[in-house]
């Protein structure tokens, strides 16, 4: 919705659907908000390869592009918790107040206002975690357990001698890539097993 007479209508709707269906409708609002230039150029360049511009000059296609959004900024409304104002009755469960998440150039930022139910908190670490950015990620296997060298499936043993010396060699790759530095702290998920938590 680009104005808060769109998001009303949305409210609306949405209240009408939940009065005919059994089950309870949480509505939430997402919106982008982005005022980063530079992410802003690298986004109007990749919406040049969609089919509106198919076969046209870059320069001018890309022009075009930009007047397109200049006029839409003129009308857009950014999403507020005024928006809720006259449908405070349609979010009871959430004493009143309207749900929305916005992000903020492109996941810099996250605002999340009445996300409280298990849903939706799992929806702000969702936006909070997609980004335009490249990044690297490895997946490591753990080496041989002490299970593993016994033939026995499952347990949860530490790693074997082999295991260990597997474990040394694929984190001494990880970093010979670059991807462990002094200036940049990497974020390292593993699983609860002893052998996982010997490889991190």
């Amino acid at each position: 919705s680009a104005s808060v007479a769109g998001g009303g209508a949305v409210i609306e709707r949405c209240a009408r659907a939940e009065k005919l269906s059994s089950t309870p409708l949480r509505l939430v609002f997402v919106e982008s908000v982005c005022n980063d230039e530079a992410i802003l150029d690298q986004s109007y360049r990749l919406k040049l390869s969609n089919g509106d511009y198919e076969g046209q000059d870059p320069e001018s296609a890309l022009a075009d592009f930009i007047s397109r959004v200049r006029e839409y900024e003129k009308v857009y409304e950014t999403i507020t918790d005024e928006e809720a104002h006259g449908f405070e009755g349609e979010f009871e469960t959430n004493g009143g107040r309207l749900r929305y998440i916005q992000t903020v150039d492109a996941g810099r930022k996250l605002v999340a206002s009445g996300c409280n139910s298990y849903l939706m908190s799992h929806l702000v670490s969702l936006l909070h975690a997609v980004h335009l950015f490249p990044r690297k990620i490895s997946i490591l296997l753990a080496g041989e357990s002490v299970s593993d060298q016994s033939g026995i499936r499952g347990g949860d043993t530490e790693l074997s001698a082999d295991g260990l010396l597997y474990s040394t060699a694929v984190c001494a790759l990880v970093r010979s890539r670059g991807q462990i530095s002094a200036d940049r702290t990497p974020t390292v998920l593993t699983g609860t097993l002893h052998r996982y938590q010997q490889v991190a």
